[in-house]
């Protein structure tokens, strides 16, 4: 876990700085230039930096998807405040879709403390928790692996879904504004569109830091949405929009 921490913080030194020497970046985090070489290595793989002439340089997010084991890292104490009020959204009996974010990811623990559900999904991380829970039955979604994203997309996981009946779909998103939600990758955008289109009743999980920060691929309205719960209070636009769509903005209120 060590090393994906430290891949973090390069990331977010070079969101401030934007572009960073391998020499200044080995003595901010104390390593090794061997060290700091492979972390670059997976990171220029991952589609997120560039290295050239001595120099790294971050790349632009709006149309990268991070990898599952940098998203898990991001606002882990926010996601798990985000699921402890979505809980209450799920009934016993209840069909269910969780995304493949670790935001949603986040409600495993919950699901434990509920009878006889099933749960559709394209989480590898997220079926492999829930399989350990007698009272859930867990279908992952079969489909194309996409690299770093330990979830299944394409064309076989739309087919695959096709058959299930969906009370109630939890999402997550890269980011969202006053024109909608987005997603960094097309083929979560496209997934994800099919999903909400097959439940019931959709509900997206989305931390304080998601909030203004548009994408490159286009997810949903938020007329799609019953309720959109997230950490903190928003702006007031966020709950005009909400409230104009017909939908719920839901937040922890610290008392």
């Amino acid at each position: 876990m060590a090393h994906i921490q430290r891949r973090q913080e390069i990331l977010d030194l070079l969101k401030i700085k934007k572009q960073l020497s391998p020499k200044t970046l080995c003595e901010r985090l104390h390593v090794s230039t061997a060290t700091l070489r492979r972390d670059l290595v997976l990171l220029e793989q991952e589609g997120l930096i560039k290295r050239f002439h001595g120099v790294v340089s971050i790349i632009g997010v709006s149309n990268v998807e991070p990898s599952y084991q940098q998203r898990a890292l991001e606002q882990r104490l926010e996601k798990n405040h985000i699921c402890d009020i979505a809980a209450d959204f799920i009934a016993d009996g209840q069909s269910l879709f969780l995304d493949s974010s670790t935001t949603v990811n986040q409600i495993c623990p919950y699901l434990s403390q509920k009878n006889n559900l099933v749960v559709i999904t394209n989480g590898l991380q997220t079926a492999l928790t829930l399989n350990q829970m007698e009272n859930i039955t867990v279908f992952l979604v079969g489909g194309e692996m996409k690299a770093h994203s330990a979830s299944t997309v394409g064309a076989l996981a739309t087919d695959f879904v096709l058959p299930f009946r969906i009370d109630l779909a939890l999402f997550s998103c890269r980011g969202l504004d006053e024109g909608g939600i987005y997603e960094a990758s097309h083929h979560q955008a496209h997934f994800k569109k099919h999903m909400i289109t097959l439940a019931k009743q959709n509900i997206l999980l989305c931390d304080d830091s998601k909030f203004k920060q548009p994408h490159f691929y286009k997810l949903a309205q938020y007329e799609d949405f019953k309720a959109i719960i997230t950490n903190k209070e928003p702006d007031e636009q966020y709950k005009q929009l909400l409230k104009n769509a017909g939908g719920e903005l839901l937040w922890l209120k610290v008392v």
